[in-house]
């Protein structure tokens, strides 16, 4: 397959405000004690999408974050190659398809799928937070 590295992405490097499993949209949490502090997002929650995570981390570990290029994630519904993502509800690690009212809004939005997933599957998107 044509999008099977992550090797193409910028990576923010910050620490874990709260627990983090990987493939799951992260962002900054808002009135956090923790500098350049990420947690897990989650659709309809305050808060910036900001990228993907890599990997697990605990509580104030040292997290890595990918905010631009490609990124591995979890799909939480099926969804076609092009459909813009963002995260999902809050405790599940992944994305949803961004298309109606009642779920997550285009500004909300992490990235854009590069091939086709149903759900579970892991697949790739381009990380592309803030250029909605």
């Amino acid at each position: 397959m044509a999008h099977e590295t992550q090797a193409e992405s910028y990576i923010f490097s910050g620490r874990a405000a709260s627990a983090i499993q990987p493939y799951g949209v992260l962002s900054f949490p808002v009135g956090s004690g923790i500098d350049y502090g990420l947690v897990p997002a989650a659709a309809g929650a305050s808060g910036v999408s900001f990228g993907v995570s890599r990997a697990s981390h605990a509580v104030g570990d040292a997290a890595e974050c990918i905010t631009y290029g490609e990124a591995k994630v979890r799909a939480l519904a099926s969804l076609g190659a092009g459909a813009i993502v963002g995260a999902g509800a809050a405790g599940s690690i992944g994305v949803l398809p961004v298309a109606a009212p009642s779920g997550p809004t285009v500004t909300s939005s992490v990235g854009v799928a590069v091939q086709n997933a149903v759900l579970n599957d892991i697949f790739t998107i381009l990380v592309r937070p803030l250029s909605n």
